[in-house]
């Protein structure tokens, strides 16, 4: 197998897309398990970029956004660290663990290699936007934003989005009522815990 592949691991300490506050530890834990020394003995070339750090918020901001100016902000220092990296034929391997990282590192990938697909894998849809949101946690829109179904201002800074119908989603369990219809007026593909279930 060619092992020649050029790896850029980048993270983003981001926790303010939801209401508890800790996921921003994510990437310096994923690290301090040996992250990078294991892609080496993959025989793969790894480059350590960092880690982007948003703004101390000033208050939620829109309640139907909460956080939004400085979680925006965050994803298009992410878009362009992404971007810059799958232009220079590397992989982008991003750390985080607040899901509103993905509005930042999909639009990237889908700028640079055009028409991508998605397979999400979460218990949640990830699917409102600031309307249908029962919380203002934008946790739960990047991957409706990053289809083009909104919050517009997510992703505002790249032109790259992928289509509904190229995404599949899995594991779904927890879905707001309102979510639940827009995944089914996109076109997004879900695969529930239950139907995993029942093909094991």
């Amino acid at each position: 197998m060619q092992q020649n592949k050029k790896i850029d691991v980048i993270g983003i300490q981001m926790d303010l897309g939801a209401s508890r506050r800790g996921v921003n530890m994510g990437p310096s834990a994923i690290r301090y398990s040996g992250l990078m020394e294991k892609l080496a003995l993959l025989g793969l070339s790894a480059r350590d970029c960092g880690d982007i750090i948003p703004r101390i918020p000033q208050g939620d901001g829109n309640p139907a956004m909460r956080h939004a100016a400085e979680i925006n902000e965050a994803n298009e220092r992410l878009y362009r660290a992404v971007r810059e990296s799958v232009g220079a034929g590397a992989v982008p391997v991003v750390l985080g663990g607040d899901h509103c990282v993905a509005a930042g590192s999909i639009p990237a990938v889908a700028e640079q290699l055009g028409d991508i697909g998605v397979i999400w894998i979460d218990a949640h849809g990830d699917f409102n936007n600031d309307q249908s949101s029962p919380s203002g946690n934008m946790h739960g829109m990047p991957l409706s934003a990053v289809c083009g179904c909104g919050p517009d201002s997510m992703v505002a800074f790249s032109k790259g989005r992928v289509q509904p119908c190229h995404v599949a989603q899995v594991g779904a369990r927890d879905l707001d009522a309102a979510e639940r219809e827009r995944l089914r007026k996109y076109g997004i593909s879900v695969f529930s815990i239950s139907d995993i279930d029942q093909h094991a």
